[in-house]
């Protein structure tokens, strides 16, 4: 904005000096064309004082060259750094939305677990419960055996004390 505003007043003296220029420049001719020693001294100093103005015309014209292509020049990095912003703008909510996606990935697979561990506490208590039901079961076989190998012993020696007795 200071560089626009500058660049305007640079142009207006521009055509203020050209304007100047031009009008001294025709009054020089005109002078040109008097006889006189004097008239041809004051003519020779607004010459000299047209160019002077014609030189101070170019360092202007330069000096709002140079402003020119250093602002171009920042609008060329500003324009590269808002690039760079936006392209980590994309990144960054890629990035969340990829955290998102993770996230819910690693819910799912808590809840699973979660799920999954339920199942296997129900399993052990299942196979607890089934290991006690197999202990007495086979506490309750031992012993039916040992009653059975003694009812099948007394049977056999009642069987043979009553073959010997016959």
């Amino acid at each position: 904005m200071l560089l626009q505003l500058q660049c305007a007043q640079y142009d207006t003296r521009l055509l203020t000096t050209e304007n100047t220029t031009g009008r001294l420049q025709h009054d020089i001719e005109g002078l040109k064309q008097l006889k006189g020693l004097a008239d041809l001294h004051a003519i020779f100093n607004i010459e000299n004082k047209t160019k002077h103005l014609e030189i101070k015309v170019q360092n202007t014209e330069q000096s709002i060259q140079t402003i020119l292509s250093s602002a171009n020049a920042r609008s060329q990095d500003i324009i590269g750094l808002l690039n760079k912003i936006k392209a980590n703008d994309n990144m960054t909510l890629h990035l969340e939305n990829e955290i998102k996606k993770s996230n819910g990935r690693l819910n799912t697979a808590v809840s699973d677990i979660n799920s999954r561990k339920q199942d296997v506490i129900a399993l052990v208590n299942k196979t607890e419960a089934t290991n006690h039901q197999l202990q007495s079961l086979k506490v309750f076989m031992k012993n039916e055996t040992h009653n059975l190998e003694s009812n099948i012993t007394n049977k056999v020696s009642q069987s043979i004390t009553a073959l010997k007795g016959t």
